[in-house]
């Protein structure tokens, strides 16, 4: 048995763009060696040890599209909570912690207990819960440290690849900051890519993407698309993480 609404709740959280960010503007940039941008890039990657937000999230697939609010809180290391609200009612929620996943439907009164491996069973995805947390934050996820670059007038393209996976990240030319993330499977035919914009300042002096544009493709799941625009980010804390699971709901697979 399978929820249709735990696609959606793992797509918003998982493949973490309405404008344009502002970086290098068109120009010849410096030439740099591929561990200098990656040097870079980790070095400018958002940080908090608290973070909530509120986000207005756009799905699409082949079969249906919605749009619903949500809630986002998580602090580092430890735990990530989501919840997912159409016409103000609350459809689910979702917790992942560094070893397990648990999500509430509770349009259908029913509940989900997995391991945290079962997101790599199910999409295909080589992250554990410090990978999902990344994603969250808008941070580029490096598998390997033998890259390739390559640039344009504005931006640096780094590319890498595995036995399984391969994986390009774009950076602004003058910020370093992630622009675009693509993993892909090429044997299973299975692709996600991340784009982000409107970097803004907080009041910690970091910036944080509030705009991701979303697209995952498998044979499994088919084409997705998941548009985020976030607001109201605060890396404030300690938040409230409430999560419980009513002795009246019945357990799925």
């Amino acid at each position: 048995m399978k929820f249709n609404l735990l696609f959606l709740l793992c797509g918003i959280l998982l493949f973490s763009a309405c404008k344009t960010p502002q970086g290098a503007r068109a120009g010849k940039l410096k030439a740099r060696s591929a561990d200098y941008v990656q040097k870079q890039m980790v070095q400018n990657q958002f940080n908090a040890d608290w973070v909530s937000a509120k986000a207005k999230i756009k799905f699409a697939d082949a079969d249906r599209s919605m749009t619903v609010f949500s809630s986002i809180k998580m602090r580092k290391d430890s735990v990530i909570w989501l919840n997912a609200k159409a016409f103000g009612i609350e459809a689910g929620r979702v917790l992942i912690r560094p070893d397990s996943i648990f999500v509430i439907d509770r349009l259908n009164k029913r509940y989900m207990a997995k391991d945290i491996w079962w997101l790599q069973d199910e999409f295909g995805l080589p992250v554990d819960f410090k990978g999902l947390q990344a994603m969250l934050f808008g941070n580029p996820i490096f598998f390997n440290s033998d890259l390739t670059i390559e640039k344009d007038s504005t931006s640096y393209m780094l590319g890498g690849e595995s036995d399984n996976y391969k994986t390009a990240y774009k950076a602004d030319g003058l910020t370093f900051k992630l622009v675009e993330m693509l993993i892909s499977q090429p044997k299973d035919n299975r692709m996600g890519l991340i784009q982000l914009s409107d970097y803004r300042a907080l009041p910690n002096g970091q910036s944080f993407s509030f705009n991701r544009n979303i697209g995952m493709s498998s044979p499994e799941t088919g084409k997705t698309t998941v548009k985020i625009e976030m607001s109201k980010v605060d890396v404030g804390g300690p938040v409230s993480i409430p999560f419980s699971i009513p002795e009246r709901y019945t357990k799925g697979n």
